[in-house]
């Protein structure tokens, strides 16, 4: 009983190891079967046939080899095409930044400058001039202004009379310093004829009691295919230390300190 159990326990082992045995055995018949019959073959193979074969081989080698090198070309060439659209790339970025350098030194760009109250020294009257100037280095094309004059009541800014409005266009507006072709100076501007503006009038404004406001809208081309649309608004002040023109935002609260100041130092503020 001992040893029909022995044998039934390596029994699965030693048939694995007869058919292991058995397969590399029929394997190595049939390569030795192969390799009898190809040397048959070239020993009775005439002169044309070898060559024939030869020439095959040596075909086939060099197709091989062509593949090769035509797969190695075939890469070089994708990244050569890759580094060229890099530089193609690059080269935009660089024209494009070149191009924003350029329009941000040179495109045209308008602001009023601050307007001059003058008396005419002849007819005692005064005049104010709002003119605009370009501080870019090319023409501004289609500019289209507006300007109105405000008096205003302080220190609650309400109207004191009709506004008035200057509007005007010009095809052209040439930076500033520059000449048109008839030799005169490119100017665009807002003349105003004060009337019967007085001295008393100015006093009154250094009182605190009224002053002039400004409001400007404007649009113009700025030579590089950009349409700009400005708003601006100042407001006259006449302090003892300056006279000039402020944003209305920063001038309104100035004037009204101004005003509540003065009015307390004169024993007039409401209690």
């Amino acid at each position: 009983m001992f040893g029909s159990k022995v044998e039934s326990d390596f029994e699965p082992a030693q048939m694995n190891k007869r058919l292991r045995g058995e397969f590399e055995y029929e394997q190595d018949r049939q390569a030795r079967a192969i390799a009898i019959y190809i040397w048959r073959k070239f020993r009775r193979a005439s002169f044309g046939e070898l060559a024939t074969f030869v020439t095959n081989c040596v075909l086939i080698l060099l197709a091989t080899i062509a593949a090769l090198i035509y797969g190695g070309q075939l890469g070089e060439m994708r990244h050569t095409n890759e580094l060229t659209k890099q530089a193609l790339d690059a080269s935009k970025t660089a024209n494009a930044l070149n191009t924003a350098r350029i329009k941000e030194d040179q495109a045209a760009f308008i602001v009023l400058q601050p307007p001059q109250v003058v008396k005419d020294p002849d007819a005692s009257t005064y005049q104010m001039t709002a003119q605009f100037s370009n501080s870019g280095k090319v023409n501004a094309n289609n500019f289209d202004y507006s300007v109105v004059l405000y008096k205003k009541r302080l220190p609650d800014f309400t109207d004191m009379a009709k506004p008035r409005l200057v509007h005007q266009y010009r095809e052209h507006f040439p930076p500033g310093g520059t000449t048109s072709r008839f030799g005169r100076a490119a100017v665009a501007y807002a003349n105003f004829d004060l009337g019967n503006f007085s001295d008393s009038d100015m006093q009154d404004i250094k009182d605190f009691k009224w002053t002039f406001q400004i409001e400007a809208s404007y649009s113009y081309e700025n030579g590089f295919g950009d349409s700009n649309q400005e708003k601006q608004c100042i407001v006259y002040s006449v302090l003892e230390h300056r006279t000039d023109w402020d944003d209305c935002n920063e001038g309104h609260e100035t004037l009204r300190r101004l005003t509540k100041n003065k009015k307390v130092s004169l024993g007039t503020a409401p209690q």
